[in-house]
């Protein structure tokens, strides 16, 4: 009979997590976000030969923070593979990597009295149940991807703590470096990793140090040595701007309030998190530790740097696999403790864990639900899905061999099919608005734009949706001779959000954007 009940909670956790990820899915498989163009616009110039320029003709920038990504997308640029397709086929393949290390290393941790595969299960189905989990691998980022890279680091860290051998070490130590050209934040989690393995392993540290030394640490080095003499700085434009346009008090306050509502919103985890550490067993102190410390790394990290556009907790995904574990193994722990000590009937544990997970599943969704309210993606009517038709409509009304200037806040869709050169207000792709922390109007204008394009709350009178630098562009273009041509609506009719185009009246652009007709998504990428 328990045997019956252990595998009807197994199916009943493995359906209602599908059922969940199939709603997802289908809101999200085509969502890639305008931020996931940014880094396919460098990959089309690099595969052509034109280099790491964001306009080509102009000089090296890095406006992309993974490396290792862009390699990628240049691949595909190279071969005329479609982008889209390519992303999306990695990122799900990556996604199924994620599960799959997840349930190996939750297999390492069993608790007495309790079936094997019940910690492995419940983990999994947690992380497929998590609709962030299909945001990320939809979104266009490299986000799934480095979560799989870091999490093969991790398996690749405990399988040497059990076997001690050396190809184990060599491939964990060239993993950390891959990690770091993947995601720079991920070499943060890689040494919290390697510092426990230098204090749980004091018979081999020197063996560990060479090792990270000769395929780590130096590869990395003489890759930050190139990038410096490539593009004269230190971090890439994106770290500029993330830690330079607030002020250290506003810094503050928007980095703890981005961790307050990631541990508000996964409470339930956090808490099971925290029994796995109160009730952890001799044998399973070292992996718990493993798991733990890129959770606290990713933590004190994101109270030092706020993320801006830290969409769906991309900034969480590469520690969501070890909450996960550390839930599912501080709460099958606490069970059953639980029936041990009141003798409750062995049976009954199955439908608790079951009441369980839809406990812990339910306030991700409710809050993803929200988003996609909130997003209009239900709708599909947001930004990216506009972007394309406009991006389109400008590459039609450019003449061959013809480089009209566009200047707009979004950076993703609409340069990357216009093929126009571009001017990033956020400073995401422009090194002198980046590196000054300041948005210079007179900077934008010596760029002699053709076309600017500006994010609004209203159609009858302007007010920038990005702070005050967009109503000094706008006033700034009006004192240029610029004037607007045309305000369309790129939200809905219950949440409006206006585009203004602005052009010189009587230019052949001008001209031609009056005539623009939108509509209503019906583009494909």
């Amino acid at each position: 009979m328990q045997n019956k009940a252990y595998k009807l909670l197994l199916v009943a956790e493995i359906a209602l997590a599908s059922l969940i990820a199939a709603y997802f899915i289908f809101y999200f498989w085509d969502e890639p976000i305008d931020d996931s163009f940014i880094p396919w616009r460098y990959a089309r110039n690099l595969a052509t030969g034109n280099g790491f320029v964001w306009n080509i003709g102009e000089g090296p920038v890095e406006g992309y923070t993974s490396f290792l990504w862009l390699i990628f997308l240049t691949s595909l640029f190279y071969f005329g593979l479609n982008p889209f397709f390519g992303v999306i086929s990695v990122s799900v393949f990556s996604l199924a990597a994620v599960f799959y290390l997840t349930f190996r290393i939750a297999k390492k941790l069993s608790v007495v009295n309790a079936r094997a595969g019940i910690i492995p299960a419940l983990a999994v189905s947690l992380l497929i149940a998590l609709p962030y989990s299909w945001m990320n691998a939809f979104d266009g980022l490299e986000t799934i991807a480095a979560s799989a890279l870091y999490l093969t680091f991790i398996f690749f860290v405990l399988s040497y703590e059990e076997s001690k051998r050396n190809s184990q070490l060599y491939a964990l130590a060239i993993l950390a470096f891959l990690c770091g050209l993947m995601r720079p934040e991920l070499l943060l989690l890689c040494s919290s990793s390697l510092l426990l393995m230098l204090i749980y392993n004091p018979g081999y540290r020197w063996r560990i140090i060479k090792s990270v030394l000769l395929l780590s640490f130096l590869p990395g080095l003489a890759y930050m040595a190139w990038r410096y003499h490539e593009f004269g700085l230190l971090f890439p434009l994106p770290f500029y701007v993330k830690i330079g346009n607030v002020t250290q008090e506003r810094r503050a306050e928007f980095a703890v309030s981005y961790v307050y509502a990631f541990c508000f919103e996964f409470s339930p985890w956090i808490i099971g998190a925290f029994l796995a550490h109160l009730a952890q067993d001799a044998t399973h102190r070292k992996i718990i530790w493993y798991l733990k410390a890129p959770i606290i790394a990713t933590m004190l990290l994101l109270l030092c740097v706020y993320p801006q556009m830290g969409m769906a907790y991309r900034f969480f995904m590469p520690i969501f696999p070890m909450l996960a574990i550390l839930a599912a193994y501080g709460y099958i722990k606490a069970l059953t403790t639980l029936w041990q000590r009141f003798q409750f009937p062995n049976i009954a544990i199955y439908p608790t864990i079951l009441l369980l997970f839809v406990m812990l599943i339910t306030p991700s969704f409710h809050y993803a639900w929200r988003y996609l309210r909130i997003s209009n993606i239900i709708e599909k009517a947001h930004l990216p899905c506009y972007g394309v038709e406009i991006g389109q409509y400008l590459r039609k009304i450019s003449e061959p061999g013809e480089k009209p200037v566009l200047v707009s806040g979004d950076a993703g869709v609409m340069p990357y099919y216009s093929g126009w050169n571009h001017v990033d207000l956020f400073g995401l792709n422009d090194k002198h608005i980046a590196t000054t922390e300041v948005l210079d109007a007179e900077y934008v204008f010596r760029k002699n734009p053709d076309l600017i394009i500006l994010t609004a709350y209203k159609r009858e009178s302007f007010k920038s949706c990005f702070w005050d630098w967009g109503n000094e562009i706008y006033q700034m273009a009006l004192r240029r001779g610029m004037r607007p041509v045309k305000i369309i609506n790129v939200g809905t009719t219950r949440d409006p959000l206006y585009y203004w185009f602005l052009a010189y009246p009587g230019s052949k652009i001008a001209k031609k954007i009056k005539k623009m007709q939108m509509e209503k998504c019906t583009v494909e990428f």
